[in-house]
């Protein structure tokens, strides 16, 4: 009788510490929860902070936002209000574009693939920068070059930023000056010559065989893609 009573005791001794330790390991997990959430909350907002202070808490990631990123160069190109301090008058004569791209290619080593586009990533037009030297740096960066076939540069007077490969980035670059100019402007891209030119659609026609428009590029592209294709069906035909 006394062994069974010893036996019970030692029972609900046992289930009362299995249920102290479940409390306690409850506690255990509800406070490594809780800390863990607290230091998720401070990574996110220190992380969004930083963002805010690099980005001068204003400027926004367009992601490829077309519309914000043409906002940013129209307010660039004309400046706030009456500032005309903004557009620049390049009063530069320029030489014939056909022989200056010969000339270009003539010294070129390493010609590009039509298939390059550049580099992803966010690119800075920074305040008080014009579009034509911020446009020049991000070429040199990639070892390409910028003609530049426009009588006007634009100094920036709110910073803007796009995220994009090079090329692309000229491109909107270059279509959101349209309405400042009578010719269409867009950017081309010359692979032998490793240039990208911004010019109008006419003028650039002179060098049509060297240079193409982004629409010509993903034309090349479909092509290229299609004959790989074919040849792609042409080899397991012959297997």
């Amino acid at each position: 009788m006394a062994t069974r009573k010893k036996n019970t005791a030692k029972r609900k001794k046992s289930q009362q510490r299995a249920v102290i330790t479940l409390v306690v390991l409850t506690i255990v997990l509800l406070v490594v929860a809780f800390i863990a959430s607290q230091r998720m909350y401070l990574n996110e907002s220190s992380d969004n902070r930083r963002a805010q202070i690099a980005s001068g808490g204003a400027y926004d990631n367009l992601q490829g936002e077309i519309s914000r990123f043409f906002g940013g160069v129209r307010e660039a190109a004309w400046g706030r209000g009456d500032d005309k301090d903004r557009v620049i008058d390049l009063n530069e004569d320029l030489p014939p574009l056909a022989p200056q791209l010969e000339e270009i290619i003539r010294f070129t080593d390493t010609p590009l693939d039509a298939s390059f586009r550049g580099e992803i990533k966010t690119r800075w037009f920074m305040d008080e920068d014009t579009l034509k030297t911020s446009s020049e740096q991000f070429a040199e960066e990639e070892n390409l070059q910028v003609l530049w076939r426009l009588s006007h540069d634009y100094r920036v007077s709110a910073a803007f930023q796009v995220h994009s490969d090079l090329v692309n980035t000229m491109d909107r670059l270059a279509r959101s000056l349209n309405s400042e100019h009578p010719e269409h402007i867009q950017a081309f891209l010359c692979p032998r010559a490793r240039v990208i030119l911004i010019s109008g659609a006419d003028e650039a026609q002179s060098v049509a065989r060297y240079c193409h428009s982004m629409e010509e590029l993903q034309e090349i592209e479909r092509q290229r893609a299609a004959e790989e294709a074919e040849q792609r069906l042409q080899r397991r035909g012959l297997n």
